[in-house]
């Protein structure tokens, strides 16, 4: 399984507030880090670095999934 994402933040440093991904060839899903369960969110971030990821910076994704989780 291979997932497209890309978070968005409010600020370069601020708090992520959505992360837009994809798995394979699918759609492109809008997710609300903030409307969402915590427990559904961390296991989406559990499935998605248990699997293939890429990204335009990755770096800057990572580190905002890590401070989300």
């Amino acid at each position: 399984k291979k997932y497209f994402y890309d978070t968005e933040t409010c600020g370069f440093y601020g708090v992520p507030v959505l992360l837009q991904y994809a798995i394979d060839d699918g759609e492109v899903n809008l997710y609300n880090l903030w409307q969402n369960p915590m427990g559904q969110t961390m296991a989406l971030i559990d499935d998605m670095m248990d699997n293939f990821v890429i990204g335009f910076n990755l770096a800057f994704d990572h580190f905002h999934l890590v401070k989300i989780y």
